[in-house]
């Protein structure tokens, strides 16, 4: 479900993926454009959170660089992300995450860990993941 308020840029070959029982908070911000962005199943999105496919790569010169880093976004299943969060491109979320109000996340999140920070890092395993 994507509650009102949320933007979504997807252009020609992008794709948008959303599973059973997922949602995303109102004020978020998806920059798909024409990558791919898989939302698992019973994920939950808080408010005012950003994931881009797409971004500058600025340069010493260029703060607004024309040249782009471009990655499909995997979210797995069972997942929670909190408010204000930022999702970068090539990012991979596995099954049954959970990451942190204000967290910048890019790379790969491991099964079963509770993630924070800018950038995000593991912080506990969730209770019942691993040791």
């Amino acid at each position: 479900m994507l509650y009102q308020q949320v933007q979504v840029m997807v252009t020609p070959g992008g794709q948008f993926q959303l599973g059973a029982r997922s949602h995303l908070a109102p004020w978020g911000y998806l920059l798909i454009e024409d990558q791919c962005l898989q939302i698992g199943e019973q994920v939950a999105i808080g408010p005012f959170c950003s994931v881009f496919c797409v971004s500058n790569v600025p340069t010493l010169t260029q703060a607004m660089a024309t040249v782009k880093h471009k990655a499909g976004v995997t979210i797995g299943n069972n997942v929670f992300i909190g408010s204000q969060c930022v999702i970068l491109p090539g990012t991979l979320i596995e099954d049954d995450v959970c990451v942190a109000a204000n967290s910048v996340v890019q790379g790969r999140l491991e099964r079963g860990w509770l993630y924070a920070g800018s950038p995000a890092v593991k912080k506990k395993p969730l209770a019942g993941g691993p040791a």
